[in-house]
């Protein structure tokens, strides 16, 4: 019993040890989100200006377009791998918390069984309570007219003459 006892204490530290880091994940994750989201509108902005670079001026030099598309790549660049990143934190969040999961399930299911057994195990040990009764049958033939008696005791025990008869239910 101890021992799935200790089991489920160890399946539980292991998985607040899981959440705690999951929970350190969860704001690298919130932080990755804002670096997208930063560089997504800084290729924006790249747009933007050659974009109006491109009305202010009938031709765009070839040097300028090179220029802005080299940043927006640069920076879409960085986006995939700021959402590569993301991404597997996701996973590893995911793979942990199912781990803490299994590892709690498990812990909760041994402990059960343990129980279940040790339950079985008690209740074969135990002798079975019987109920006796010991009645004063000290009677002969002549004594059947107390009809309460002659009810609640056998025929063939009312006839013995004996001085106790032990009823077992």
């Amino acid at each position: 019993m101890e021992g799935s006892n200790r089991r489920l204490k160890t399946a539980r530290e292991a998985s607040q040890a899981i959440l705690a880091d999951c929970t350190r994940k969860q704001r690298l994750l919130v932080c990755l989100e804002g670096k997208i989201q930063e560089k997504e509108g800084l290729a924006s902005l790249y747009m933007v200006k050659l974009d109006n670079f491109s009305k202010e001026h009938k031709k765009i030099p070839a040097k300028v377009l090179l220029f802005f598309l080299r940043k927006i790549k640069t920076v879409y660049n960085e986006i995939k791998s700021l959402k590569f990143e993301k991404f597997s934190v996701i996973e590893t969040m995911k793979a942990q918390i199912e781990e803490g999961v299994n590892n709690v399930e498990n812990a909760m299911q041994t402990s059960r069984m343990k129980i279940m057994a040790n339950l079985i195990a008690n209740e074969s040990q135990e002798p079975r309570a019987k109920s006796v009764e010991i009645m004063d049958a000290s009677f002969d033939n002549d004594s059947k007219q107390d009809t309460d008696k002659q009810n609640s005791i056998p025929e063939d025990i009312a006839n013995e003459e004996t001085d106790f008869t032990l009823i077992l239910h």
